[in-house]
């Protein structure tokens, strides 16, 4: 098992304009389906080594309860190639922000560990943060992240850039694929 140093917190406190309810905040952020993949996250914690793919939504935990909203969450992580920070160490900002400098959505990208097995960005897959959000649920504190998955282009990095080139990851109904992930799994 290859297992990235690094950890995601959220910001100290949530935003105070946001519905406190799975529904209504689904109708506020326009994501009909966030309900439905809390719901799916819900089973996938409370019955883990299941396959994501495997999932049956009837079969799902129902999500009753309150969220609160966040804007951004502080990552820290190791990078080893670059040792500007104490000992390799950095510290970043990710932002989910829907209207940055008053202007126009902030949505940064994230790398989130998909596979802990594999080493290093083999074992990662590339997401867009839509909302940073957390809720309790059975006693248990979630702090999560609702994304859009980004797939690879081709087979390996550009040959010009040396980085590898994604794009939106799309479902059957030709949707981007929508998920909630605990921040734990980002690394950044």
């Amino acid at each position: 098992m290859f297992r990235v140093m690094s950890s995601v917190k959220l910001a100290s406190r949530p935003e105070s304009n946001y519905p406190k309810t799975i529904e209504d905040l689904a109708r506020n952020i326009r994501q009909p389906n966030f309900p439905e993949a809390l719901n799916r996250f819900l089973y996938l914690q409370l019955n883990p080594g299941v396959e994501p793919d495997d999932v049956p939504l009837e079969g799902c935990p129902a999500f009753r309860g309150t969220v609160g909203v966040y804007h951004s969450a502080v990552a820290r992580f190791y990078s080893p190639s670059d040792v500007c920070g104490a000992g390799g160490m950095h510290c970043e900002r990710i932002r989910s922000h829907p209207t940055w400098r008053g202007l126009f959505p902030r949505r940064d990208t994230v790398l989130v560990v998909t596979d802990d097995s594999l080493p290093g960005v083999r074992g990662m897959t590339v997401a867009r943060v839509l909302l940073f959000f957390s809720f309790s649920f059975e006693e248990t504190c979630y702090s999560c992240a609702l994304v859009n998955w980004l797939v690879p282009v081709g087979e390996a990095p550009d040959d010009e850039t040396g980085m590898w080139i994604v794009k939106p990851e799309f479902d059957r109904g030709g949707h981007r694929t929508l998920a909630v992930i605990h921040v734990d799994s980002i690394v950044r």
